[in-house]
Formats: structure tokens, sequence, C-alpha cells
């Protein structure tokens, strides 16, 4: 037997905990043990301790000499990825959107909207999908540009589409937005209830009232932020609806987000289960990263005092991206089919097309992403692998004959991440309910 390749020492609050970043495993160490631990090999242990080496192979924090630990993790992902049981489909209606945010990577244009023709194609994808024996469960989410643009020719039949033939076959639907929320009107939002699915949606605020409306604002310049807020108010009392608010912060927004402990309850946004408050910076954003990241968690500590969900900015989540899976697909406006929805949709990065029969027709591009989506040597050497992953594969593809961690972490970077999640984990724990044994 070896030491895990995953396991790390850390002293937390006095004690010594032993963590498996893959099993997520701890152990409380004294002073003695840990020395037993670091002190010697798997049979020097076995000779000192057995009990210890008893429970370090019960646990997983040892693993037999010839295993390949970055196979076992990529054999369970393969199996995530390739689950017949669920599939997500997401659709762009158009590229087109009703504000023009700085930040945005999509080149807004008019005339980019799905027509009758490639609206016909989804329907008959969607109709294979979930005529699939082992499917249960099917995602259908709505992307763009604004997909509310399009919610009369675009949205609406597919989603009434979509419930019809899940309704028939005796299939789970749910249904998810990522929008800008300026359009989400009662209408909608009473026809959304009506579908008697499971709703989510994903809107975003970039600061207070005067920085959100300089950034998201409408093509006329008019700003959003009023309108967006009603339009939210009635979200987490709608019956099977979820929201999360995506604070998309900068260095020059972050102080100003203090503002949403009043302005979320002004405009009658209340705690609830269904509402999270995500808290995320802007990709291109860089420099002063602590004194930010310090900034954002003071806010965050001040919704979580009035009963708010909130994100943790300190925490490193283990988190796969939905573009690694095979059981999801991005299909554009035109019929192109993509992964990843945070690049622009341009036909030369397309990675196939959607047939006329509703068949994907994947391209090398995709085939080329499931080849590099388990990293290079580094990646599957490395000892945070179980929790990176090697970042997303589309990062993976931007990195091409890169050697080393595309993600330019050293080892004590490594450490840090690890210590991140082994505290994510334990503050977890501790807001778990206390049952009277």
């Amino acid at each position: 037997m070896k030491k895990s390749l995953y396991n790390f020492l850390f002293l937390c609050e006095g004690d010594w905990v032993l963590f498996n970043l893959a099993t997520e495993e701890m152990s409380l160490l004294d002073a003695k043990v840990k020395q037993i631990y670091e002190e010697n090999d798997m049979e020097g242990i076995r000779r000192l301790h057995p009990d210890f080496y008893t429970f370090l192979t019960e646990k997983r924090f040892a693993v037999p000499d010839d295993e390949d630990e970055a196979a076992a993790c990529i054999a369970r992902w393969d199996r995530e990825d390739n689950d017949p049981t669920t599939f997500s489909l997401t659709v762009n209606p158009t590229l087109d959107c009703n504000m023009r945010c700085w930040y945005c990577y999509e080149r807004h244009h008019t005339d980019r909207t799905m027509t009758a023709e490639v609206a016909e194609r989804v329907f008959k994808f969607v109709e294979r999908k979930l005529a699939e024996p082992e499917l249960k469960h099917f995602n259908l989410a709505f992307f763009g540009g604004e997909p509310l643009v399009e919610f009369q020719s675009v949205v609406k039949p597919l989603v009434d589409h979509t419930c019809a033939v899940a309704e028939r076959l005796g299939k789970e639907v749910g249904l998810s937005f990522t929008t800008n929320g300026y359009l989400l009107t009662p209408d909608v939002l009473q026809y959304l209830a009506d579908t008697g699915r499971h709703v989510s949606f994903q809107i975003t605020l970039d600061g207070n009232q005067r920085l959100h409306d300089r950034t998201r604002h409408l093509a006329d310049g008019s700003g959003s932020y009023a309108r967006i807020l009603d339009n939210c108010h009635n979200l987490p009392a709608q019956p099977r609806t979820s929201l999360t608010l995506r604070c998309n912060y900068t260095q020059l927004n972050v102080a100003t987000f203090m503002d949403l402990v009043r302005d979320l309850p002004d405009h009658g946004i209340t705690p609830s289960e269904t509402l999270h408050i995500d808290f995320q910076r802007v990709w291109q954003d860089r420099g002063n990263d602590k004194e930010v990241d310090e900034q954002i968690h003071r806010v965050q500590l001040a919704l979580q005092s009035d009963g708010y969900s909130t994100s943790d900015v300190w925490a490193f989540h283990k988190y796969r991206c939905y573009a690694e899976h095979n059981n999801h697909i991005v299909v554009n406006y035109d019929g192109n089919l993509f992964h990843c929805t945070a690049r622009d949709f341009t036909p030369t990065a397309a990675e196939g097309e959607l047939d006329a029969e509703g068949h994907l027709q994947p391209n090398e591009k995709s085939a080329r992403r499931t080849q590099t989506k388990w990293g290079n040597d580094a990646c599957r050497a490395c000892t945070v692998y179980p929790l990176c992953g090697g970042l997303c594969s589309q990062q993976k593809l931007e990195h091409l004959g890169v050697r080393g961690c595309i993600a330019g972490r050293d080892e004590k970077a490594k450490r840090e991440i690890a210590e991140q999640r082994l505290l994510q984990l334990i503050k977890m724990a501790k807001k778990q309910p206390k049952h009277n044994q």
C-alpha cells in the first residue's frame, strides 16, 4: 500500500487534520500519530500502529501500490459525463440583446434569431432524446443574447413542445433561464408557473443602482436596476421556482454591493430557501485581489447576517463545468452546436451542427475537446487533480501544447486551494442541524 497522492496535513484551529481531496475524508491526528504518519511509509505504519494502518486503508488515505488514482478520478467523471438518465439542452433563441454591457464577450447584432426551420430541428431533437428509454430527466435551458427577447416566437413554442412530449412519455422536465431579468414580466412568470415544472433563473446585478445602470443599460442608455429588482420580487414566492442573483463585481463596483443590504428588502426581496446570491468577479478585471476579496466578503457577511444565502468568496468549489458533460449540448440560433457558453458563438468556433432530422453532427473540434478534457501529464500527476480537474475543457483547448499546470499554480498555491476546500467542508458541517441521540 502507498499513501494517497491526494492526502494533505493541515493545522486547523490547533488540531492536525489529515484530509484526502478525492474522498473528502478527514481525520484528527494527535501529535504522536501525526509523527508516525509523516516519518514512515505504509509498511512502517503497519508495524508501528496496525489500527491506524487499517483505518488509512479503509478510508482510502492509502491505496494499492499499483493504483492509478488519476485514472480512478477520470473513470468517475466519465460515468457522470455519460449518464444516460439525464440530459441538458441549452438553446440560444437569439444573440441579440436589449442591453449593452461593456464586458460581454458576445457580438450583438440584430437578425440573429432562430428561424422556424432551425426550431423544427430542435423540436425533432427533443422528441428523439425524450424517447430514449433510459432518460429520466431533461433540462431545457435558455441562454443568448437575451432569451426573453424572443419569448413568444422561440421560447414559448419550445417549452410547450417539450412539456407536451415529456408529459406523454412520462419524463421529468426542468426549465432554466440565464437572463438579465428586464423582460421577466408577470405574464411570463405566470405562463412558466402554469407549466408545473421547476424553473430556475440566473439574473445579474452589477453593483448598486448607480453603477449597475452605468454598466447594464439598455441600448438607448436607460438604466435597468430598479425594474430588474421589481421583477425579481415575486420569483422566490412562485411555486417550483428558484432564483440566483449573480453579482458581478470589479474593483470599481465591489464596495457598492453593500447597498444590496438595503435595496433587496426595499424591493420586497426577502430571504428564502429558493433565493441564492452568488458573487463572481468579472473575468476581465484584475488587480488588488486581496483587497477586493475582503470587500466582497464583508458584503457577504452583512447579507448573511440578514438571513440571505450567499456564496463564499474564499471557497474553492468541487465543481465540474457543464461543458465537460457529453449529456449536455448548446444549440445556437443558427443550428450550430457548442459546449461552452462563455465564449462568442461564431461559426468558426462551432463544434458541429444539428441536422434537418434533429441529429447531433459533431465535428473535429468536438472530438478535440473530448481528447483533451482529462488534461496533460502534469494534470494527472497533480495533488489537487480531484478538485481542479486541470481546469475546464475550454481552457485546455486554449492551452494546447502547454506541458505544466495551465493554471500556473505552484505547490504553495495547490496547498492553499486544498486547505480552502477543507475549511469550507468544516464550515458546512458546522451549519448542519444537530440531532438528539
